[in-house]
């Protein structure tokens, strides 16, 4: 415990930790940062595997905290220290919110496959955040680590950072197919900037995560350095994902970066045009910066982009149908038949009855207003369109 007994003074903590039992057990919140101190130049005062070990263990006693946080970045800790930290998520019954960043390390996949085995033996984690960049993660870690997260039943947050590290095809083809079965994830932020994808990885990955019943929300980065070239994103790929992308009734925001890959505007046009029938998409954010799109390419962009651009359905019926119902946004089929509307109400104690017809609808027996509608009435209210002259037009009087 001298090491727990040594950083105890570099702790940040919402409440004072105790080392006794019964103090102990009433903490409910705790951040750990280990300060610069130990992310300094001098390579001699890293965290080591043991320091590690030590410090979970010196939060054996906080078994009611919901809210943890541990940035152990920039140190040497491997596989053995973040096994046996893994070891000790496992007694975090009631954590709920879960944020460890361990960049620059020498994890390796041995390591994920440790931290995995405590993560999934949280019952209550309801917010994870993972910064793994820079640990050699591959194929075997990703896999690992997503059988355990499918196992989290009530998880609806995720961040997963996986930054220059060796992810290929198959690595993040198991993200997907693990992610898909988490029932209750509805938000996902996932970086693999600066790993070795391809057009069939994303595709495949595309396929599982739009097939999600949960999930609302997708961010996922995909770039890469103009100078160190490892994922190859290409037309095929992006083309691909929108496809499956597409299939989905559950997403409603996205968000792909995908800097410095191979993508050219024919490939950007095939993506929008799949995204098109997408009729649940809410929000797109689509980065394509320093691809194969020249500028002459912009404007065909932006002539797609603007064709996707779908705003709600919203008209006089919708305004009539506020102030009766007190209900606004687009109408169902059935509201879309209705021709009549009758709005009454009092007015300095006056009975008011108001007569709403919507002309020139489809189903509307009213086409033109005619003399009819203006006998016993005492006031007549014509409203059109301001960008529409012809809505104008419309209200001539026979």
């Amino acid at each position: 415990m001298a090491v727990w007994n040594e950083i105890n003074n570099r702790l940040e903590l919402k409440d004072r930790i105790q080392k006794e039992p019964y103090e102990g057990y009433l903490l409910n919140q705790v951040r750990i940062k280990i300060d610069a101190l130990l992310r300094v130049r001098n390579y001699n005062n890293r965290l080591s595997d043991q320091q590690t070990s030590d410090l979970a263990i010196g939060f054996a006693y906080c078994l009611n905290m919901t809210s943890l946080t541990l940035d152990l970045s920039n140190n040497k800790i491997s596989h053995q220290g973040i096994t046996n930290l893994g070891k000790q998520l496992a007694n975090y019954f009631q954590l709920e919110v879960l944020a460890i960043y361990l960049g620059n390390n020498q994890i390796g996949d041995q390591g994920i496959i440790g931290l995995s085995s405590g993560l999934k033996t949280i019952p209550n984690l309801k917010s994870l955040t993972l910064d793994l960049k820079e640990n050699n993660i591959c194929e075997k870690g990703s896999y690992s680590l997503s059988n355990s997260l499918q196992k989290c039943y009530q998880l609806t947050d995720l961040s997963l950072d996986f930054y220059n590290n060796n992810i290929q095809s198959n690595g993040i083809s198991f993200l997907g197919r693990g992610l898909k079965n988490c029932r209750n994830l509805r938000h996902i932020t996932l970086n693999l900037w600066q790993n070795c994808i391809n057009d069939d990885g994303i595709r495949r990955f595309a396929y599982d995560i739009g097939t999600s019943k949960s999930l609302n929300t997708l961010n996922i980065y995909l770039w890469q350095s103009n100078l160190i070239r490892k994922n190859q994103i290409g037309d095929e790929g992006i083309i691909h994902f929108g496809e499956e992308i597409s299939k989905s009734r559950s997403i409603r925001n996205l968000q792909i970066n995908c800097w410095s890959n191979n993508i050219g505007v024919q490939g950007a046009l095939g993506f929008l045009k799949e995204l098109l029938s997408c009729t649940y998409l809410n929000a797109l954010i689509l980065d394509l910066q320093s691809n194969n799109i020249g500028n002459q390419d912009n404007c065909k962009l932006m002539n797609k982009i603007y064709k996707m651009k779908r705003l709600p359905q919203v008209g006089k019926q919708s305004l009539a149908k506020r102030l009766i119902d007190d209900e606004f946004g687009e109408l169902s089929s059935i509201d879309k038949l209705n021709d009549l509307y009758i709005y009454r109400t009092e007015y300095f104690n006056q009975k008011i009855k108001l007569l709403i017809f919507p002309f020139k609808q489809v189903f509307c027996r009213y086409r033109v207003p005619t003399k009819q509608f203006s006998q016993y009435c005492t006031t007549h209210i014509f409203a059109y369109d301001i960008t529409n002259r012809n809505s104008f037009d419309d209200l001539s009087i026979r």
